[in-house]
């Protein structure tokens, strides 16, 4: 089913198929008249100038139909073999492979007063999923591939903490995409109420076959609330990857992400807090590597929408070869954002002449008292560094290897988590020496 063959009434089937309450057939329904109502991105726009998508055929993909029978983990796609480290997680790992459960936590159906982690088809009865799933935070209007997405979702996470719990060991969520031509959707909501805990990783995977993954990840932060929440893109290097992030934060709540962008042809994440109660903070980063043609677009906005509230942000960019590595990140604060803190930095280390790094910052400042900072840097590896290696025996690959790993160790290093920091350790290890 090529997506420009897809119609209202194959919106409907799908959902028939999936044995969806009526509200969700709406949403896509009103999603796909949204993706169909608003144009391709435009080369010329401000927001698009530096990421060109014309040579994108929607109408090449077709949904994914899905992957292996199997729901073990021994049964695993060789792609995805190294996703689970260790099988005495995998209570809490879901595992998606070509938009189908391939390996579901181990729990009973959701029960709304408890804690849950689902998968979307299981959790289509929960209440929660009602009441947030693209209304209140990513409605299906906002953007073309939000609108597509929102059409054709059908896999991904529910993660729902009630009040004052605390998960103490990360969940995951992996998403595997295979075959040329192949398109997933995952989405992941996490709705974390008043003074609960939780550190929550997507992961994004697979061969180099031409793909296309257009995700969305929605999350809910209640009063008092912390999310450690992270974002790993490794997908083969034909794939096109489209993601977009929203958080929205309640008084003193706490955000820290962090998106590696490793994978893809064409891939472009857009992370975005939404600050909207007084105390509430954030920390973004981002870590990108980008080797060959590879074209990694990152894009942030740091919104504080009431007062006394804190963002910081760090985005590192290491390019080669042929790449190129974009970053355009915006603050904004309201009129009523008085005593807003926020400081936005993007650091870009280029590694062969034909190499290209761009940062875009801006700000929007609409109130007087306030500190607003932001700046970037383009540079080269220091040669007194690589000789100072060099004439240590160390050969001028692995030297290289190290000073790019040192440079973005300030990314990893912040990450408070033991467990995601060395799962991050190894995906950027695996890149450097593959690179």
């Amino acid at each position: 089913m090529p997506v420009r063959e897809l119609s209202e009434q194959q919106v409907v089937s799908l959902s028939e198929a999936s044995g969806e309450d009526r509200w969700l057939r709406e949403l896509r329904i009103k999603a796909w008249k949204a993706f169909e109502r608003m144009p391709m991105p435009d080369p010329r726009s401000e927001a698009w100038r530096h990421t060109d998508i014309r040579d994108l055929d929607l109408g090449a993909f077709s949904l994914a139909n899905g992957g292996p029978a199997a729901q073990t983990l021994e049964a695993l796609p060789r792609d995805l073999a190294g996703a689970v480290a260790d099988p005495e997680e995998s209570q809490a790992v879901l595992i998606e492979w070509n938009d189908q459960p391939l390996h579901r936590p181990s729990q009973e159906a959701p029960d709304c007063q408890g804690i849950v982690f689902a998968d979307l088809r299981t959790a289509l009865r929960c209440p929660i999923l009602r009441e947030r799933f693209m209304t209140q935070c990513l409605p299906p209007d906002a953007g073309k591939f939000v609108a597509l997405h929102g059409a054709f979702t059908r896999a991904g996470a529910l993660v729902h903490l009630p009040p004052g719990v605390k998960v103490a060991a990360p969940l995951r969520a992996v998403h595997g995409l295979a075959g040329d031509g192949a398109a997933i959707f995952p989405h992941t909501l996490i709705v974390a109420e008043a003074g609960s805990e939780l550190t929550f990783v997507d992961e994004y995977y697979g061969g180099d076959g031409a793909g296309l993954c257009a995700a969305a990840v929605e999350v809910f932060l209640g009063d008092g609330a912390r999310l450690r929440y992270a974002s790993v893109q490794g997908l083969g290097q034909g794939a096109w990857h489209f993601c977009r992030v929203r958080v929205l934060l309640g008084r003193e709540s706490e955000f820290q992400g962090v998106v590696v962008a490793l994978g893809g042809k064409t891939a472009r994440t857009e992370a975005e807090t939404i600050l909207s109660a007084e105390g509430a903070s954030s920390e973004m980063f981002g870590l990108s590597l980008a080797s060959g043609q590879q074209h990694l677009d990152n894009r942030t906005l740091q919104h504080h929408a009431a007062k006394h509230t804190r963002s910081d942000l760090l985005y590192k960019a290491a390019v080669k070869g042929s790449a190129r590595s974009i970053y355009g990140g915006t603050i904004r604060v309201d009129a009523s954002a008085q005593r807003s803190d926020a400081y936005q930095a993007s650091r870009n280390l280029i590694l062969d002449d034909k190499a290209k790094a761009h940062s875009i910052p801006s700000l929007e400042i609409l109130a007087d008292d306030v500190r607003c900072t932001h700046g970037a840097t383009v540079g080269r590896l220091d040669d007194e560094q690589l000789f100072y290696l060099e004439s240590r025996g160390i050969g001028h690959k692995q030297a290289e290897r190290l000073l790019v790993r040192a440079f973005l160790e300030d990314i990893i290093s912040r990450l408070k988590d033991e467990g995601l920091r060395a799962r991050i350790e190894g995906a950027v290890e695996a890149k450097l020496t593959s690179a």
